[in-house]
């Protein structure tokens, strides 16, 4: 990382306010960050195109739309070494709403688990190598096939079997495709999750903070 070239903008409020959204870890598209930093588009992309080559921001294309997000744990230290913290732009705060926590905590997408449990579950699926990144497209391992079929769970091939989802309050990828449904079926037939008086929206119940829980606090088990 060129640490001088940093130094010399993390004083800047604009570089400031794209560094502070970066280090959160979630995506944002350019106008989004537009919005954050106070500048013109033109601007912002030039920066980001900058920030891209001196491999400090990465962008991911997603229903034909560009995410920026940053790069690695290694871009983030750099910035935290100059002092820089995560800074919640108007979209974090809009998620902090207190109307808005039942939707973000857990719902479902298209039949999946979404929010911030359907985002600990990939984490925790990727961990336990039952899900695979290959790229934009996410594959199912043996180990996951295994449990599926073990469950009654058909999944008919790889390319309908899972694919990535960013999460649209979370800004990071939960799961999605057939065996993301079918999982979301099985925790509410086991009563791990229940639908709560917001649509969509889920609730997780005591049966089911046993597998949640741990999820959320970093742990890596299976189901």
């Amino acid at each position: 990382m060129d640490r001088a070239w940093l130094e010399d903008r993390r004083g800047q409020s604009a570089w400031a306010a794209l560094f502070g959204v970066l280090l959160t870890g979630e995506a944002r598209t350019t106008l989004e960050l537009v919005r954050a930093a106070g500048l013109t588009v033109v601007q912002v992309h030039t920066r980001l195109e900058q920030l891209k080559l001196r491999g400090i921001a990465r962008v991911e294309v997603r229903a034909q739309r560009p995410y920026w997000r940053i790069a690695s744990p290694t871009a983030a230290r750099a910035l935290q070494a100059l002092g820089l913290e995560p800074r919640a732009d108007a979209i974090a705060l809009r998620w902090r709403r207190r109307c808005n926590q039942p939707l973000k905590r857990a719902r479902r997408c298209y039949g999946h688990l979404a929010g911030e449990l359907g985002v600990a579950q990939m984490k925790a699926l990727r961990a336990c190598d039952w899900v695979r990144l290959e790229g934009a497209h996410a594959v199912l391992t043996p180990a996951a096939r295994t449990w599926a079929a073990a469950h009654g769970i058909s999944v008919a091939s790889e390319a309908r079997g899972a694919r990535r989802c960013l999460d649209w309050s979370e800004r990071r990828d939960h799961l999605g495709g057939a065996f993301a449904r079918a999982l979301l079926d099985y925790e509410l037939a086991q009563g791990w999750l229940r639908a709560a008086a917001v649509p969509r929206a889920l609730e997780l119940t005591a049966l089911g903070e046993h597998v949640f829980l741990p999820w959320l606090n970093g742990a890596h088990v299976p189901l």
